[in-house]
């Protein structure tokens, strides 16, 4: 986390003039959630740094909302904001807002969650690798397995590459094990409740699965503990 946001100050740094350097910064950020433990941190954390560096933030919540979302970049862009943090609610729609930052020459850095598509000039990622995450927990469960036995992957939202990579890179190191088989999955769309309501199905249901990957989802992790107790790793 202190690489990360070290990394959002440095690229702000490359981005602005000299001139905008040397007054008092404003910086526009728009979260995808605020009801969302991981980006409470991420956010908390921002906000530690804004005030250490004497940087004045509008921090905003977009409730999942895309349409919101974009609304609140446009009214940064309104308010002449020096550059934009954007944690997106959806990485396949943040096109409107590229064009937007583009259009007024506004730096924008999305956080945390890839967009998609090419970043242009003044446009930055700050994040993990996410399929290289999915590859790194998986083999870290098939070695713990000992290469055999049934598995679970409970996603995030499908809307965001973080989940469709870290599945991806999952579901590429079970193909090299044949003898470990995914027997359910089904995304739990970041949040707490969704998930405990889908792995809690899982164990009614009867299925021998050995252990689970949590791709994307931030749960807590007394629930992983519980529900690990009571799987047999083969």
């Amino acid at each position: 986390m202190k690489f990360k946001k070290a990394l959002v100050t440095s690229l702000l740094a490359c981005m602005l003039p000299a001139a905008v350097m040397a007054k008092d910064l404003q910086v526009g950020v728009s979260m995808a959630l605020f009801d969302d433990n991981f980006l409470t941190i991420l956010r908390t954390a921002m906000q530690k740094e804004m005030q250490k560096d004497n940087v004045k933030g509008q921090l905003e919540d977009a409730k999942g909302d895309v349409s919101q979302q974009l609304q609140q970049v446009q009214n940064f862009i309104g308010q002449g904001v020096d550059a934009i943090i954007v944690n997106p609610v959806d990485t396949n729609a943040v096109k409107p807002i590229m064009d937007a930052a583009k259009k007024a020459n506004i730096p924008l850095i999305f956080v945390n969650r890839k967009p998609a598509g090419e970043l242009t000039d003044k446009m930055a990622y700050v994040g993990s690798d996410s399929e290289l995450a999915g590859r790194l927990q998986m083999e870290a469960l098939a070695k713990a397995m000992n290469g055999k036995g049934n598995v679970a992957i409970l996603m995030g939202d499908l809307a965001n590459e973080s989940t469709r990579d870290r599945t991806k890179g999952v579901e590429a190191v079970v193909a090299k094990y044949p003898d470990i088989k995914v027997v359910q999955k089904q995304t739990a769309k970041f949040t707490r409740n969704d998930a405990v309501d889908v792995v809690s199905n899982w164990m009614t249901a009867g299925d021998d699965i050995q252990l689970s990957p949590l791709t994307t989802m931030k749960w807590r992790l007394a629930h992983c503990r519980r529900w690990v107790k009571t799987r047999t790793i083969s």
